[in-house]
C-alpha cells in the first residue's frame, strides 16, 4: 500500500471513529463451511471459517487498542491473555482436585459448556455492559459495526445471499474473544 492509500485509510478510520459512522457494506464476511469430518448432513457438521474485509480488520485492531476495559479482565481468566492459556486453567483445576483427594476432603466441581458462546452472545447485553466502561464514540462505532454485520456463505465456490448477522460476536474477529470474555465476566 502506498503512502497516499495509507493516509486515506487513516483518515477514513479517524472520521469513522469520530462520527460513529460506517457504510452499510463495511462489515460483510464471507463464510466458508468446512466439513468437520464424517457425515455432513447438519449445519453443526461444519466449521465456519470467516474471511473479513481488510478495513474491518483494521478497525477492530484500532478499537482493541483504545478499549481499556479489556485490561480489567479477571485474574482467573486465562484465555486470550498474554503468556497464559486454557492449559494454565486446566493445570490449576487438576492440582486443586489432586490436593483435595490427597487430603481426603470432598470437592464439588462445576463445569460450564460454553461451546456456543461466541455464536449466542446477546449483543444488547454486551452493549449495556459497555456503557460507562468505554468512551461513547467507541461504543457507538462498535454498535454500528455489529448492527450492519452481514455474512455471505460460500459453498462449492458459489456465493449465497447476503444475510444479516444478528447474534453472537463476529466469527474470526480480532475483538470477538475480548468482547465475549468482557461480557461473561462483568456484571
Amino acid at each position: 500500500m502506498n503512502s497516499t492509500s495509507l493516509a486515506l485509510v487513516k483518515i477514513f478510520m479517524l472520521v469513522a471513529l469520530h462520527h460513529g459512522y460506517l457504510p452499510d457494506s463495511f462489515n460483510v464476511s464471507i463464510v466458508n463451511p468446512i466439513p468437520k469430518g464424517g457425515v455432513t448432513n447438519e449445519p453443526s457438521d461444519f466449521r465456519p471459517i470467516s474471511v473479513s474485509n481488510s478495513f474491518a480488520t483494521i478497525l477492530e485492531v484500532l478499537l482493541l487498542g483504545k478499549m481499556d476495559c479489556f485490561n480489567q479482565i479477571h485474574v482467573n481468566q486465562f484465555g486470550y491473555k498474554r503468556n497464559l492459556s486454557c492449559k494454565h486453567a486446566y493445570f490449576i483445576v487438576n492440582e486443586t482436585i489432586n490436593y483435595y483427594r490427597q487430603n481426603g476432603s470432598k470437592l464439588h466441581v462445576v463445569f460450564l459448556d460454553a461451546s456456543k458462546a461466541f455464536d449466542k452472545l446477546l449483543r444488547d447485553g454486551l452493549f449495556l455492559k459497555l456503557i460507562n466502561r468505554i468512551p461513547d464514540e467507541l461504543r457507538r462505532i462498535l454498535y454500528k459495526y455489529y448492527r450492519i454485520s452481514k455474512i455471505i456463505v460460500k459453498y462449492d465456490n458459489e456465493l449465497g445471499d447476503m444475510l444479516e448477522s444478528t447474534e453472537g460476536v463476529k466469527q474470526g474477529g480480532i475483538l470477538s474473544p475480548y468482547l465475549l470474555i468482557f461480557s461473561s465476566t462483568n456484571y
